[in-house]
């Protein structure tokens, strides 16, 4: 009986979609519709994948933030690449709509999100996690890793979210996003790979 009225939905989804779009004369709209959806589905997708493999894996290895399990060492040297790197993704976000052509207010906002979010979560993940007896070290442990590529993921959703809200969608918005979470990601995964 659930089978049949999940198909029926389905099917009523599809014929308003034929509908509204393409009897409608809207198919302008459905593309930026679709090119919205499939690159926040993009991000989501990444969020949500993530999110199961921890969940796994925290079940496999027990408790998975102890510290004493493993650690990844931060030093004061790192910390400033770290800051240095932040300023860089705001370059970043910058540089995409300059090289298109089309710099606007909602660009330098991106820029300033994304750059406000990253500062944040890295200074709370930081001092956070400072060792005692060292004040210039934080020890990080695969939980923070997790947490901080979720971070990631985030900013760039959010990122992504401001010219979806207040004005037209386009093209350069979605490769800023994705060279902002492909290049952060390089830098995390560079980040997270002092082991001690």
């Amino acid at each position: 009986m659930g089978y049949y009225i999940i198909y029926g939905v389905i099917v009523g989804i599809g014929a308003f979609f034929v509908y509204y779009f393409v009897w409608g004369g809207r198919m302008e709209v459905l593309r930026e519709l679709s090119g919205v959806v499939a690159t926040l589905g993009f991000f989501i997708f990444l969020l949500a994948a993530s999110y199961i493999k921890n969940k796994q894996t925290i079940k496999k290895a027990g408790d998975w933030s102890d510290p004493d399990k493993e650690s990844f060492y931060i030093n004061s040297k790192m910390k400033m690449f770290d800051r240095i790197f932040g300023f860089f993704l705001g370059l970043i976000v910058l540089a995409v709509p300059v090289y298109s052509g089309f710099l606007d207010t909602i660009d330098i906002a991106q820029m300033l999100l994304v750059v406000i979010i990253y500062f944040s979560w890295h200074h709370y993940l930081f001092i956070s996690r400072k060792l005692p007896s060292y004040e210039t070290i934080s020890a990080l442990n695969n939980l923070d890793k997790a947490k901080d590529y979720a971070a990631l993921l985030l900013i760039s959703i959010f990122a992504l979210l401001l010219p979806i809200l207040v004005r037209n969608f386009n093209i350069a918005d979605a490769l800023q996003a994705l060279i902002v979470f492909v290049i952060a990601y390089g830098w995390h995964r560079y980040l997270f790979s002092f082991k001690h």
